[in-house]
């Protein structure tokens, strides 16, 4: 074909014409469903001719070369039909039914199933599973992330959570080498010689990735032979590590199933850091930034929160000393805001050590009532956890007063003494609750 008889011709007409054989159209649209991931608009622009696909279109004499005017009409055309194709075949692709085999019920109601092995212990996260933890910016989470790594790969309980040992992969996408060699220095200072010693990369991985183009559909393939067996494998963040458009719910879904299957190739779970969207309330699964689909697709979802200034004024740490709220900041917790193989938990707070930043174990209460009035403060708790909004809490009746509609309690033939507790009694037990049943406390 030269360029004078050239007509825009879509990837089956070029090869129904005989203008390129069978094994060069399959390698073009191998090529070009990674084009459409690391570039989504490649036409008109000045790395254009660097790309593999336009690479080999212009050994086939379909394209002309990038030129200061640009691609003409009909040449642009080509690229949107082989891009379009490209798209096409890759919903072929390591996906739908033909590959799955169904699974006899009869088998798995008579066959006892492994336990569930639980790579975060009480807070949920499974293994061979894929999971997200958001924070918002400069919290802590990648130090929470790195100390966890650390922790899970060399049974060092830092973090005071008791995890299973194994292997871990952490790869770091936005902090370059010096400030992960800093952080791991750091920690490494409450490591003791046992913990030291597993610390090679048999059994922690960290890659620092800043620089490097990582997207892990394109090398899905690299990591699923690099981490087989592995126990976790951390990606921080998500952001950096593929080329889907963030807010698409379709995309994001598609963005998943790789991760999904990354678990299930290696048997790893993969942990998959985020950012919180702007406004967002930390501790919400939905906080996550972008579509909705980054975490609906999750099957388990974590947080990392600095304690606020507010929340500051009404904590204390666990001897009695009160938190100045310039020092709020030092503050973080960790919990679940996801759990799907687990019932919820209470938080685990942590402050960061002077100069360093490592993470250390440590426990906050609520303040004491100043005056003694522990029925005052129980209240103002209770109210603090009811009220939304403006909206005024509702007065309590006289005590005495039985509660409930004489209307109904009449016309079912009850009396409302036998079917409600009078007001005394139920303040009485609100204020006579055992330490810790109180569900609106914030720690």
């Amino acid at each position: 074909m030269n360029k004078e008889s050239w007509k825009p011709l879509d990837l089956h007409g070029a090869f129904a014409k005989g203008y390129i054989t069978p094994e060069r159209c399959a390698e073009i649209m191998r090529m070009g469903e990674i084009a459409v991931r690391n570039r989504r608009r490649v036409i008109n622009t000045s790395t254009a001719e660097r790309h593999a696909l336009w690479l080999a279109a212009i050994e086939d004499g379909w394209i002309g070369r990038y030129n200061n005017e640009g691609y003409d009409t009909e040449r642009e055309y080509f690229l949107r039909e082989a891009i379009t194709e490209a798209l096409q075949h890759e919903s072929k692709t390591a996906a739908g039914l033909q590959s799955v085999q169904p699974v006899s019920a009869l088998w798995m109601v008579e066959t006892p199933p492994e336990p569930l092995d639980f790579i975060l212990g009480v807070y949920g996260f499974v293994r061979v599973t894929v999971g997200i933890l958001t924070a918002a910016g400069a919290t802590g989470k990648s130090f929470f992330a790195l100390q966890l790594a650390i922790d899970i790969a060399t049974g060092a309980n830092l973090l005071g959570m008791g995890l299973t040992t194994g292997r871990v992969a952490y790869l770091s996408l936005e902090d370059h080498q010096n400030i992960v060699h800093h952080r791991t220095f750091a920690i490494g200072q409450h490591l003791d010689p046992t913990a030291r010693a597993r610390l090679h990369p048999e059994n922690l991985s960290i890659l620092p990735c800043v620089g490097t183009r990582v997207d892990v559909e394109v090398e899905e393939a690299e990591i699923i032979a690099r981490y087989r067996g592995y126990r976790l494998i951390i990606v921080d963040t998500l952001s950096k590590a593929h080329s889907y458009e963030e807010n698409s719910n379709s995309e994001m879904s598609r963005l998943l199933v790789i991760l999904d299957r990354i678990a299930r190739d290696t048997g790893a779970g993969v942990l998959f850091l985020h950012h919180v969207a702007k406004n967002a309330d930390g501790k919400s699964q939905h906080a996550a930034r972008g579509a909705s689909a980054i975490t609906d697709n999750a099957r388990w979802a974590g947080y990392v929160q600095r304690l606020s200034v507010e929340d500051a004024e009404h904590a204390q740490t666990a001897d009695g000393e009160d938190i100045e709220s310039q020092n709020a900041w030092k503050y973080i917790c960790f919990n679940c805001a996801k759990p799907n193989y687990t019932q919820p938990t209470d938080p685990c707070w942590f402050s960061r050590e002077e100069g360093t930043g490592v993470l250390l174990p440590t426990k906050l209460q609520e303040k004491t009532d100043p005056e003694g009035d522990e029925r005052a403060a129980a209240a103002k708790r209770l109210i603090k956890g009811k009220k939304r909004g403006n909206s005024k809490p509702t007065p309590p009746p006289t005590p005495g007063a039985t509660m409930g509609n004489s209307y109904y309690a009449g016309k079912n033939g009850d009396s409302l003494t036998d079917r409600h507790q009078s007001m005394d009694e139920v303040v009485h037990g609100i204020f006579t609750e055992e330490p810790g049943d109180d569900d609106d406390a914030i720690f």
